[in-house]
């Protein structure tokens, strides 16, 4: 009764193997040391590398992105209290914004002044923020 009940389990366990590797598929990481590497496998299925979706964000990198931001508004914080109250300051700050540039004859040039007074009002500025 013992050998009979082996051979049964014998032939169970080579056909449960049997039908369920009809289902499986292979990735392209099981080759034997013999196979020579190439774009698809036995089963005709394209091998996928190791990629990682470039869409999705790493939790570091939006710690980081949450950091920066953090101290992005410290700074602007920083600099609206350096020219709270004083308007030519405030039209020193929107000419930069707007001409993208901090030299003084393009600023002078914008607001319409003379050099010297941007000059005067940068230095200005610099204290301010110096002093915060």
């Amino acid at each position: 009764m013992p050998w009979l009940k082996n051979q049964v389990k014998s032939v169970m366990d080579a056909w449960i193997k049997r039908e369920s590797g009809k289902y499986e598929m292979s990735f392209g990481d099981d080759q034997s040391e013999n196979d020579e590497p190439h774009d698809l496998d036995n089963a005709g299925v394209m091998k996928i590398e190791n990629t990682r979706d470039i869409n999705s964000l790493q939790p570091e990198t939006v710690l980081l992105e949450k950091e920066v931001s953090v101290e992005q508004s410290k700074v602007i914080n920083r600099v609206f209290q350096a020219m709270s109250g004083d308007i030519e300051l405030e039209e020193l700050f929107d000419a930069i914004t707007e001409t993208g540039s901090t030299k003084p004859s393009v600023l002078a040039d914008h607001l319409k002044v003379e050099i010297n007074e941007i000059n005067n009002l940068k230095k200005r500025f610099n204290r301010r923020l110096a002093n915060l």
